[in-house]
């Protein structure tokens, strides 16, 4: 039997906690346009996780981990990946 990764499970029901928020926000209509960031096993999930009425809002997504970036430094981040 493998080892049980706590991190990566408690990680993985978070991405799935945050997917089934944006959709009750979704069918809310309080936004029409998504940009997703999220490091790229957390972006896998979502994907997995995201309700077809989400999944049709969103305009792009960024493979990216840039949680402990400040404002400033994500607004760099997602211009230059323009």
């Amino acid at each position: 039997l493998d080892q049980t990764d706590w991190h990566q499970l408690s990680e993985d029901r978070f991405a799935v906690t945050v997917a089934d928020v944006l959709y009750r926000a979704a069918h809310a209509g309080r936004f029409d346009k998504l940009v997703v960031v999220a490091p790229p096993a957390t972006l896998g999930v979502l994907r997995k996780a995201f309700h077809p009425e989400v999944q049709a809002r969103i305009i792009s997504e960024f493979p990216k981990d840039l949680s402990g970036h400040g404002i400033a430094d994500i607004e760099r981040h997602l211009a230059y990946s323009d």
